[in-house]
């Protein structure tokens, strides 16, 4: 009886290890399962997050295309001969405003205070018209200068406004020009004998120098400061 009784103690004993070893493999199937699962769904997760980078950020990271420039005509250098556009959105402009036609030759000399560039012709007479261009491609301005040479550019204290003499073979003008977007110049009407030299006094007063050695003082009138 107690032989019976201990191979059944033993058969439940063997049992016992035996459904343990299946339980530690069951866990073993478990734990590789999920590992296999948080694989998978770590891999979708991943591709989800690169084809979100695709479609949504590196679009924005593509270079813009800019449309192209129309080039309505081009001028050159005063002193280096070097071209340099003049957008079809301004050209006809330009060729109007120093009576022109496409077929005459533009020159320019950039500006020494200010992003505009002064354009004119070889004229036959002696005072050709000038301007000041500002040529942005898609915007831009030109100022009427007159006839004449540029002769001096003389900055004012605040860096705001440049003062230009404009010379004639009888007589100088003087012309004011903003250094920013300003566009309303103001204008002294008046006419000077030759002009040696021009001295801010303030940012509202200028002082010239005339080539008889007199001097006179203007006072400008700033619409904007």
């Amino acid at each position: 009886m107690n032989n019976i009784r201990e191979k059944l103690q033993q058969k439940m004993g063997d049992t016992s290890k035996q459904e343990q070893r299946v339980q530690v493999r069951v866990k073993k199937r478990l734990a590789k399962k999920k590992w296999l699962n948080f694989k998978w769904v770590g891999s979708v997760a991943s591709l989800a997050a690169c084809l979100l980078i695709i479609f949504f950020i590196l679009p924005d990271h593509k270079p813009q295309q800019q449309g192209a420039v129309e080039i309505g005509g081009v001028m050159f250098d005063e002193k280096t001969g070097h071209e340099k556009a003049i957008s079809d959105l301004l050209y006809d402009e330009v060729l109007a405003s120093l009576n022109v036609t496409k077929e005459e030759k533009l020159f320019y000399t950039p500006a020494r205070y200010t992003d505009y560039t002064y354009v004119t012709t070889h004229c036959q007479t002696t005072n050709c018209r000038i301007l000041a261009l500002r040529d942005n491609a898609k915007t831009g301005s030109i100022y009427n200068l007159g006839s004449g040479t540029i002769k001096i550019e003389a900055l004012s204290p605040d860096k705001k406004m440049v003062a230009l003499v404009l010379r004639t073979k009888k007589q100088d003008t003087l012309r004011f020009m903003y250094t920013n977007d300003i566009t309303d110049h103001p204008e002294i009407p008046e006419y000077f004998p030759q002009i040696k030299k021009v001295k801010w006094l303030s940012n509202a007063k200028i002082q010239l120098t005339l080539n008889s050695g007199k001097k006179e003082i203007i006072t400008i009138p700033r619409y904007y400061k």
